[in-house]
């Protein structure tokens, strides 16, 4: 009799000790450790998308370039379409201010992805910085602007004016003359972005300076 009750007592304590060791799951404890990332790994993902400017910034070389481009073709095709100024200014102002937020937003999940600060897929500060330099020639849209862009010459017109501001933006980018240069070390997405709106204002800055001396010389 003594002996079935030891026998009782070690089976029930090897049952509590089983059920202390491998407890059981609720609805609520289901989900398996990392679950919740892997979830947010497509929205993640179209984020990092977003910010290399849906691939762009995969391209080689050079590609702040290739991220560059999108804002001046649109800037061209508005120009040959032969668009208001104001329309011009609405067009690259919301691209600009998208791409930006964009950038602030979701720039540290880049970082985070790519693991370097401000990495080089990353474009998406081009798109917006682009956009800011090239707003430099809707002075030159006016009806008494330089640039008439009538007829056939408006092809030719809108391409060299856009290859312009696009080339400026780009040495300015590369360059980084203070204060762009110091803006990169502002955290996240702010210091992917900072430094490529200061550049856009510096080609900006000498795009209409230049429009405005070859208009004062007569050459355009």
């Amino acid at each position: 009799m003594k002996k079935n009750s030891i026998n009782n007592y070690d089976g029930n304590r090897l049952k509590e000790d089983h059920s202390e060791s491998c407890p059981t799951t609720t609805d609520s404890e289901e989900r398996r450790p990392g679950e919740g990332a892997v979830r947010r790994a497509p929205q993640r993902g179209f984020r990092v998308l977003a910010l290399t400017c849906f691939g762009l910034g995969f391209l080689r070389p050079a590609p702040g370039t290739w991220g560059s481009i999108p804002s001046a073709a649109l800037a061209w095709a508005i120009l040959v379409a032969g668009a208001s100024s104001g329309v011009y200014v609405v067009a690259l102002v919301a691209v600009g201010a998208a791409a930006s937020w964009v950038c602030v937003a979701w720039g540290q999940i880049g970082e985070a992805a790519f693991g370097s600060k401000d990495p080089h897929p990353i474009v998406i500060d081009e798109v917006a910085g682009q956009c800011v330099a090239l707003l430099a020639l809707t002075p030159a849209l006016a009806p008494t602007g330089a640039l008439q862009l009538t007829g056939f010459g408006a092809w030719f017109d809108a391409g060299l004016a856009v290859s312009a501001c696009f080339v400026l933006f780009r040495i300015f980018d590369i360059l980084k003359p203070f204060p762009a240069n110091a803006s990169q070390a502002l955290a996240g997405g702010v210091g992917v972005l900072v430094d490529d709106l200061i550049a856009g204002v510096y080609a900006g800055i000498v795009t209409a300076g230049g429009l405005w001396t070859l208009t004062g010389l007569g050459a355009i």
